[in-house]
Protein backbone atom coordinates (compact mmCIF):
# COMPACT_ATOMS: atom_id res chain seq x y z
CA UNK A 1 0.00 0.00 0.00
CA UNK A 2 1.54 3.45 -1.12
CA UNK A 3 1.49 6.04 1.65
CA UNK A 4 1.02 9.49 1.44
CA UNK A 5 3.69 10.94 -1.03
CA UNK A 6 4.56 8.30 -2.25
CA UNK A 7 3.80 7.06 -6.09
CA UNK A 8 2.46 3.93 -7.21
CA UNK A 9 4.18 4.23 -10.86
CA UNK A 10 3.88 6.79 -13.83
CA UNK A 11 0.97 9.02 -14.06
CA UNK A 12 -2.12 8.04 -16.10
CA UNK A 13 -2.04 10.08 -18.92
CA UNK A 14 -4.32 13.09 -19.12
CA UNK A 15 -7.51 12.29 -21.85
CA UNK A 16 -7.15 13.50 -25.31
CA UNK A 17 -8.38 17.61 -25.92
CA UNK A 18 -11.86 17.93 -27.73
CA UNK A 19 -11.83 17.60 -31.10
CA UNK A 20 -8.42 16.34 -31.26
CA UNK A 21 -9.52 12.74 -31.08
CA UNK A 22 -7.88 10.77 -34.64
CA UNK A 23 -11.01 9.10 -34.54
CA UNK A 24 -13.29 12.56 -35.12
CA UNK A 25 -13.48 14.20 -38.67
CA UNK A 26 -11.58 17.79 -39.27
CA UNK A 27 -13.97 20.85 -37.69
CA UNK A 28 -16.45 22.23 -40.58
CA UNK A 29 -15.44 25.91 -41.82
CA UNK A 30 -17.89 28.15 -40.55
CA UNK A 31 -21.42 28.34 -42.51
CA UNK A 32 -22.33 31.07 -44.88
CA UNK A 33 -25.60 32.90 -43.72
CA UNK A 34 -28.09 32.56 -45.93
CA UNK A 35 -28.80 34.78 -48.85
CA UNK A 36 -32.22 35.54 -50.47
CA UNK A 37 -31.51 35.53 -54.68
CA UNK A 38 -31.86 39.46 -55.81
CA UNK A 39 -34.94 40.46 -57.43
CA UNK A 40 -34.06 41.12 -61.22
CA UNK A 41 -33.51 44.50 -62.78
CA UNK A 42 -36.65 44.28 -64.73
CA UNK A 43 -39.10 44.06 -61.80
CA UNK A 44 -37.35 47.01 -59.65
CA UNK A 45 -39.42 49.50 -60.43
CA UNK A 46 -42.58 47.57 -59.81
CA UNK A 47 -40.87 46.85 -56.21
CA UNK A 48 -40.35 50.10 -55.71
CA UNK A 49 -44.45 51.00 -56.66
CA UNK A 50 -45.61 48.39 -54.69
CA UNK A 51 -43.26 49.35 -51.46
CA UNK A 52 -44.76 53.08 -52.06
CA UNK A 53 -48.63 51.41 -52.38
CA UNK A 54 -48.40 49.72 -49.22
CA UNK A 55 -46.68 52.69 -46.93
CA UNK A 56 -49.27 54.60 -47.95
CA UNK A 57 -51.82 52.31 -47.42
CA UNK A 58 -50.31 52.43 -43.59
CA UNK A 59 -47.74 49.64 -43.33
CA UNK A 60 -44.34 50.39 -42.05
CA UNK A 61 -41.50 50.65 -44.38
CA UNK A 62 -39.09 47.64 -43.34
CA UNK A 63 -42.55 45.91 -43.89
CA UNK A 64 -43.47 46.97 -46.63
CA UNK A 65 -39.70 46.36 -48.56
CA UNK A 66 -40.05 42.68 -47.15
CA UNK A 67 -43.21 42.09 -48.91
CA UNK A 68 -42.47 43.66 -52.00
CA UNK A 69 -39.33 41.27 -52.33
CA UNK A 70 -41.26 38.73 -51.67
CA UNK A 71 -43.76 39.23 -53.81
CA UNK A 72 -41.32 39.61 -56.84
CA UNK A 73 -39.70 36.70 -55.84
CA UNK A 74 -42.47 34.43 -55.97
CA UNK A 75 -43.25 36.51 -59.28
CA UNK A 76 -47.05 37.55 -58.05
CA UNK A 77 -46.08 41.25 -58.84
CA UNK A 78 -47.75 42.98 -61.79
CA UNK A 79 -45.30 45.64 -63.62
CA UNK A 80 -47.10 48.23 -61.88
CA UNK A 81 -46.61 47.11 -58.89
CA UNK A 82 -50.05 45.22 -58.60
CA UNK A 83 -50.43 41.67 -57.31
CA UNK A 84 -51.02 39.05 -59.79
CA UNK A 85 -53.44 35.86 -58.61
CA UNK A 86 -52.27 32.48 -58.29
CA UNK A 87 -53.41 30.41 -61.37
Amino acid sequence: MARHGQHRGPAPAPPPARGSSPKSPPPRPAAKPATKPPVPRAQQPAVSEKISKLVHEGKPQDQAVAMSLNMAREHRLGPKGGYKKAK
